[in-house]
């Protein structure tokens, strides 16, 4: 490949799904919307996911700077789920979901689907007509 001078490629399999009719769901969930002021706390959030199964590679500070971020803090003020966007193209429409995850203290309690909603629903309100979901 011409780019492998330049770059570290891996090559990873990655699911994309289309959203196809939706209706936001964050049941009792306080959700909030997340600004590069949170930056550090989605680092820790998602450091400790480095080295096992569930890492997040995925993630860039930038993307909390020119896209859309949600998440769910414990009683303490804590960062423990977070959901946000790849890449956001008002130009073409599109959003790609990305940076989906939970604590593992803290999963089952539908907090990534709050927080997710929540996403989607500013994409909606943007005008994104083509949102799609990176696994």
């Amino acid at each position: 490949m011409a780019l492998a001078g330049q770059y570290d490629l891996q090559l990873k399999p990655m699911l994309r799904m289309e959203l196809n009719g939706w209706q936001q769901d964050v049941g009792d969930t306080q959700i909030e919307k997340i600004n590069m002021s949170a930056v550090r706390k989605i680092v820790e959030l998602i450091t400790p996911t480095l080295e096992t199964d569930e890492a997040i590679d995925a993630f860039s500070p930038a993307q909390v700077d020119t896209g859309t971020f949600y998440g769910v803090r414990n009683q303490s003020g804590s960062l423990v789920s977070i959901a946000g966007t790849h890449l956001v193209s008002q130009k073409h429409e599109i959003g790609c979901i990305g940076n989906v995850y939970t604590h593992s203290d803290y999963r089952g309690r539908g907090y990534a689907r709050a927080a997710t909603s929540a996403v989607i629903a500013a994409l909606k309100e943007s005008r994104i007509s083509t949102i799609v979901l990176n696994v």
